[in-house]
Order: structure tokens, then C-alpha cells, then sequence
């Protein structure tokens, strides 16, 4: 017996000796599989080549806006997956939900890295990160608060795959106290035809 796919493409399905549809499947998590067969999984790193940890002067000042990621596409929701921090002090880092950004000062731009390199795609993200002048980004303020956590050391914060942006959403993240700070952000765009 022959299953057709009912698209008139001619492509056949095996059946069993019980006449049940035979299937093959393959476990991955979403994450893993946007970027592997659809290119659309990417990091923003603070740092950068010359200068992957960037130092937080003493209080007064003491951190403040370190990045800011704004999903500018028109077709997709964006996840962000996770943030991965390293910090050679105590710091308390908060992730803001949709806050005003104004003329911002102390930023440079930062271009998101697709994590599948065999891609050509490019994330439609407007991203910046700060680039050392003075304690933080100026230019942000407002916001609600999507959590807060205390990080010394190499943490992984998970945001259990949930944290959508929607079009036009912000997410800024704070560190707070002096220190050094590495950050990347993980994520992904939900590809409709894959739910």
C-alpha cells in the first residue's frame, strides 16, 4: 500500500505491515534547530575583539545600561534564549523590558553574529553596547523590570527559551557595581512554519 502526500508532488510515504504511516524523528532543541536549518539564531557579544571585558569604574558612578537590542523585524518574533556573563565582582544585573531610548551617548554599535557561519542571513536587530566612556549607555531610562539577578563570576542566565520581543520590543540590560564584565546575548527568530 502507497500513502500519497495529497500535494500531487508524487511523493510517497512507507507504511508498516499494520498499515501505520512509518516516521523517523530527530530530537533537538528549538534553539539548535533554527540555526541549523534556517540560519536565523544569533549572539551579541559587548565586547570585542581588542576588548572582550570591559571594566565598570567605582561608585559613584559604578554601571549602569551596558546593551540594548531592539527586534526590528516585520515578519518575526525574536527569543532571547539567554545571557551569558562573566564578572570579576559581585554585580547586579537587570534585564528592562521596552524602556525609552533617547540620544544615547557612550554606545557603539554592535553587529549580531549569525551562529550557523555557513548562513549569509543578517539579524534585523538594532543593537548597541557601551563602549567604556564614562560608567554606562546614556539615553535609556524607563522601562518595567523583566528580572534581576546577582552574578560573581561565569553565569549562564537562562530565560527558558520564553523571553519573546515582539516587533519593535527592547530589551536593555544594567550591571551594577565595579568591576570587569563580559555579556552575550543568545537568540532566535520564531519561524512560523516550523511551530
Amino acid at each position: 500500500m502507497m500513502i500519497e502526500d495529497g500535494t500531487g508532488t508524487g511523493n510517497k510515504a512507507e507504511v508498516n505491515s499494520q498499515n501505520q504511516l512509518r516516521t523517523r524523528a530527530i530530537n533537538s532543541i528549538y534553539h539548535q534547530f533554527i540555526s541549523c536549518e534556517h540560519g536565523q539564531a544569533y549572539t551579541a557579544s559587548l565586547g570585542t575583539e581588542l576588548n572582550p571585558v570591559l571594566t565598570i569604574p567605582a561608585p559613584p558612578g559604578g554601571g549602569g545600561y551596558m546593551m540594548y537590542l531592539k527586534n526590528t523585524s516585520t515578519d518575526w518574533l525574536l527569543v532571547l534564549a539567554r545571557i551569558t556573563l562573566s564578572t570579576s565582582a559581585l554585580m547586579e544585573v537587570t534585564v528592562m523590558k521596552n524602556p525609552d531610548i533617547g540620544a544615547l551617548a557612550n554606545s557603539r554599535t554592535i553587529t549580531p553574529i549569525n551562529k550557523n557561519f555557513a548562513s549569509g542571513k543578517v539579524a534585523d536587530l538594532e543593537c548597541k553596547g557601551w563602549d567604556e566612556v564614562g560608567n554606562c549607555i546614556t539615553g535609556i531610562t524607563g522601562g518595567d523590570c523583566a528580572g534581576t539577578y546577582q552574578v560573581n563570576g561565569f553565569e549562564r542566565i537562562l530565560l527558558d527559551e520564553s523571553l519573546c520581543l515582539g516587533i519593535n520590543d527592547i530589551i536593555a540590560i544594567k550591571a551594577k557595581n565595579a568591576g570587569d564584565i563580559a555579556m552575550v546575548l543568545h537568540g532566535y527568530y520564531i519561524i512560523p512554519d516550523c511551530l
